[in-house]
């Protein structure tokens, strides 16, 4: 934002700018791992989708980082997946500059090197080798996205307390918030963090937004949408030993476990941007799918 207001004045549209702008690249990376994961179709159906969502537009149209957490999960996912198939070291370096370069903006983007694992495991189970061969690559990876990270892993190192200050202030395991919460209404632990994963998992489908960020009064997904993001995921469930398949389930689970679940009152819509690519991509999954049906 420093920069689009020095350079855009100090205006409503030059603090807007930064979120705007990453809009156009992350709609192409999603292209670019959709594809590489699903084909063609899917993937621009899901560029379509995407361009007129209502959260992404939303997200990308006000003075926040958390869009950018999309823009850096897709980014490293193709560059890291695409560096590590092809064998390509030029590639991998920049796929750890973005892994890097994702920790300075939203807390969200912590979760992408998980996601980046995650999608490397469910590869390296169908491929016999996949380790020997991708470990010096993953290595040139994980240097490169430490030195883009170190100036702040070193502030972190220097005020360690800052590292889990967002986690402290809005998770329901932190400072006896749970135990508090189950004093004043009376219902167990255990109840209160299943009605936690209820409203975190049903954020597309049924409880709309409690906050401030965005509150549109209805939920994420439109009816139709949600219908075709959940024949997406039975899609996907139904055919969970594919790498894609368990990446997608994999990428909305954990997004929805500590972006929702495990943090008070859910479903923030700001604490959810990183389910918008796996939201997009099982929107246009259901979409192929259903079309092959009715096909045949």
């Amino acid at each position: 934002q420093a920069a689009s207001l020095r350079l855009l004045g100090v205006t409503v549209a030059g603090l807007r700018a930064t979120s705007a702008l990453v809009a156009v690249p992350t709609v192409i990376l999603l292209y670019l791992l959709a594809r590489r994961l699903y084909g063609r179709w899917v993937a621009a159906l899901a560029v379509l989708f995407f361009a007129g969502y209502h959260y992404a537009i939303h997200y990308g149209r006000i003075a926040l980082n958390n869009i950018w957490d999309p823009f850096f999960a897709l980014g490293a996912l193709y560059l890291g997946l695409r560096g590590v198939d092809e064998r390509r070291p030029a590639i991998v370096a920049l796929g750890g500059a973005m892994l890097g370069m994702a920790w300075y903006f939203y807390m969200g983007a912590r979760l992408i090197p998980l996601l980046l694992l995650v999608a490397l495991v469910l590869r390296a189970r169908r491929t016999p080798g996949y380790w020997r061969e991708a470990l010096p690559l993953l290595m040139t990876m994980g240097l490169v996205a430490l030195v883009v990270a170190l100036p702040l892993l070193a502030h972190f190192r220097a005020a360690p307390e800052t590292l889990g200050a967002r986690w402290k202030l809005t998770s329901m395991l932190a400072d006896g918030r749970l135990a508090s919460e189950a004093e004043r209404t009376g219902r167990t632990p255990l109840a209160i963090m299943g009605a936690q994963l209820l409203r975190a998992a049903l954020a597309f489908h049924y409880y709309p937004d409690p906050t401030f960020h965005y509150r549109p009064g209805v939920p994420l997904l439109s009816f139709g949408a949600a219908v075709l993001f959940t024949f997406g995921l039975v899609t996907a469930a139904r055919r969970i030993r594919r790498p894609e398949n368990g990446l997608l389930l994999a990428w909305l689970g954990l997004v929805v476990v500590f972006g929702g679940a495990l943090l008070e009152n859910p479903p923030s819509s700001a604490r959810l941007v990183l389910a918008i690519p796996p939201a997009v991509l099982a929107v246009a999954l259901g979409a192929v799918e259903e079309a092959r049906i009715v096909a045949f």
